[in-house]
């Protein structure tokens, strides 16, 4: 077999490999977007064909369930997602003004410990 026919069919059999792997990657996505925009009647049914609705993200990002559920029930969903988004933003702010500096020192000067103190931060990050 010729070299160059041996690399171009390695190259096509690899990169038919990674578009196959990418499609099984992306499927679970797929499905909860499709599952997502299903009816309530249609949300138990595995059929591709269905006719698409937008009622599901109306009760959860408008607080009116009427249209998911059948009886009013107030959602939640805002306050709640407002209440995570302040959280997450704290810890990313103390986070880094604790991690900055100290990542600085690590990098800037030399002192006594530095090599084991720095483990110790890339073993807290690696452990879990």
């Amino acid at each position: 077999m010729d070299v160059r026919l041996r690399k171009v069919l390695t190259s096509v059999l690899s990169d038919g490999f990674l578009i196959l792997y990418f499609l099984f990657a992306l499927f679970p996505i797929v499905w909860m977007v499709l599952v997502s925009l299903k009816s309530t009647n249609e949300l138990f049914t595995t059929q591709f064909i269905f006719t698409p609705t937008l009622d599901n993200y109306q009760a959860i990002l408008f607080g009116d369930a009427r249209a998911a559920a059948g009886v009013i029930a107030k959602q939640e969903f805002p306050r709640n997602f407002m209440n995570s988004f302040i959280v997450s933003s704290g810890a990313v702010v103390v986070s880094l003004l604790v991690g900055v500096p100290a990542a600085y020192s690590l990098a800037r000067y030399d002192f006594k410990g530095k090599e084991n103190l720095a483990f110790t931060f890339l073993s807290f990050r690696f452990a879990p």
